[in-house]
């Protein structure tokens, strides 16, 4: 924590380090740096957060000082590249942009499905019974990959806790096994199961 009038440190080891890097800004007297650790999660990312007022600024470097204090005595972790980059996976696959990108494919893939209902009675060979053909292989794909991400982020506990994550994976399977055995009676109603997923 540094502000333009005092520096508070949670590492000795680190003091130097943190210091010269909290002090390449120019601080406001409303200003503080955050300067995380080099071996956390956020790896020496720094924070800077600038008060309405002096007073809101005090209030603030008071409460930090004293959430500082309180786990001066604890070490800090060290932090795995694998897990950084799962937290990564996993902020972004749950932001807002990733979920509305997977329910408009979700919506899109229902309505494909719906139109395909149209031409049931096609032969397989027919190009429109093609088309329909390789766009499910696609969503089967694009899903897949969807459940891929979703597993690596949370990894088997915590994937397993979720009851929609068993709903993903079942028709993620289902999906997968009608495209070695294209006949496969429940095929079809199950993979506009997908649909719920949104």
């Amino acid at each position: 924590l540094v502000t333009r009038d005092e520096s508070v440190f949670r590492l000795p080891a680190e003091l130097k380090w943190e210091q010269d890097r909290a002090k390449q800004h120019d601080l406001r007297q409303t200003d503080f740096v955050l300067v995380t650790s080099r071996i956390g999660f956020e790896r020496g990312r720094q924070y800077l957060i600038r008060a309405p007022s002096k007073a809101e600024r005090q209030l603030w470097t008071i409460c930090i000082r004293d959430i500082m204090d309180h786990y001066k005595d604890r070490e800090v972790v060290a932090v795995s590249t694998f897990l950084v980059l799962r937290r990564r996976v996993r902020s972004f696959y749950l932001g807002d942009h990733c979920q509305i990108l997977v329910g408009f494919l979700i919506m899109l893939n229902f309505v494909l499905n719906i139109v395909e209902a149209q031409f049931t009675l096609l032969p397989n060979d027919d190009p429109i019974s093609l088309i329909f053909q390789n766009t499910d292989l696609i969503f089967t794909i694009l899903f897949t990959v969807e459940l891929a991400v979703n597993l690596f982020s949370t990894l088997v506990k915590s994937f397993f806790k979720d009851p929609w994550n068993f709903f993903d994976l079942t028709v993620v399977a289902v999906s997968l096994l009608s495209l070695g055995m294209p006949d496969m009676p429940a095929a079809g109603p199950m993979r506009l199961l997908r649909c719920f997923r949104v």
